[in-house]
């Protein structure tokens, strides 16, 4: 999702440079206030983000890092809960100048630019938790998709856990248009879709009350192929873990639809402790 960006050429004078920083605290506390109403979706707060954070679990001193992280919403709430450090990366420049923004001039999360589907360099640390958020389904290519995993590998220290979400690998496209309801829907191509990996989709995320309307070009692989390169790159007991419905529990009829075959899932694998 292509973001505002602030021009950077602008004069240096002291003065035009207060104004210059004004204009920038604006755009981006509209933007960011915007970002933050997605976060409120329904789908989003009974389900995603409180089914991820179980799965993360109690924190101490973990060393985390977030990969395709986005404006730092998970990165945010990891940092409360460890004292070790806490970095971000991300492919889009401006959702990192707008984690970096809400930090308010603090420096404890290290947030960087990086394209995740490359080999990854600058980094001088492995971590105990790496959380690869919403990453894997956008490898346009196997290739590109097992070096996103090589990263994920190379980046966590040995006896780490890996703590991922994405979209489903598991669901048909048949089974997808019942999510419209939740302003979730979805383009797929038939002829590839759940067929063949790297078939290119879309995602439709709406939502009144935030005021937002995105579509996101996503690429699908199977279950199947996330075990296999996986357990190809090192990792052991990969497991898949199912989206849980919270606090909203009074509800579940309405939720049915949303949990049965969720587009939504997880997945946690380990790196051996005798791993170089």
């Amino acid at each position: 999702m292509e973001l505002m960006r602030f021009d950077e050429s602008l004069p240096e004078s002291p003065s035009r440079k207060r104004e210059t920083q004004e204009q920038i605290d604006d755009t981006y506390a509209q933007i960011v206030e915007k970002y933050k109403k997605s976060k409120l979706i329904p789908w989003r707060k009974f389900v995603e983000t409180p089914s991820f954070m179980n799965l993360v679990g109690q924190l101490t001193n973990e060393d985390v890092i977030d990969l395709a992280c986005g404006e730092g919403f998970y990165t945010r709430k990891m940092r409360e809960m460890t004292q070790g450090k806490v970095f971000g990366l991300d492919y889009c420049e401006n959702f990192i100048k707008m984690a970096k923004w809400q930090l308010n001039d603090s420096d404890d999360i290290d947030y960087r630019q990086a394209d995740c589907s490359l080999p990854i360099s600058g980094i001088p640390y492995q971590f105990d938790l790496v959380t690869p958020t919403f990453l894997l389904q956008n490898a346009v290519t196997e290739e590109r998709f097992e070096q996103m995993i090589r990263n994920i590998w190379n980046l966590c220290k040995p006896g780490g856990r890996v703590c991922g979400m994405g979209s489903s690998p598991k669901v048909p496209a048949d089974a997808l248009l019942k999510e419209h309801k939740y302003g979730r829907s979805f383009t797929t191509d038939p002829d590839t879709y759940f067929k063949r990996n790297s078939s290119k989709y879309i995602v439709r995320i709406e939502d009144k009350d935030a005021d937002l309307d995105i579509s996101l070009v996503l690429y699908w692989y199977s279950a199947e192929h996330y075990e296999n390169i996986f357990k190809k790159l090192g990792f052991i007991n990969f497991r898949w873990v199912e989206m849980e419905l919270f606090e909203d529990t009074e509800n579940q009829e309405y939720w049915k639809d949303f949990m049965d075959g969720c587009s939504l899932i997880m997945y946690e694998a380990f790196k051996p402790m005798n791993a170089n």
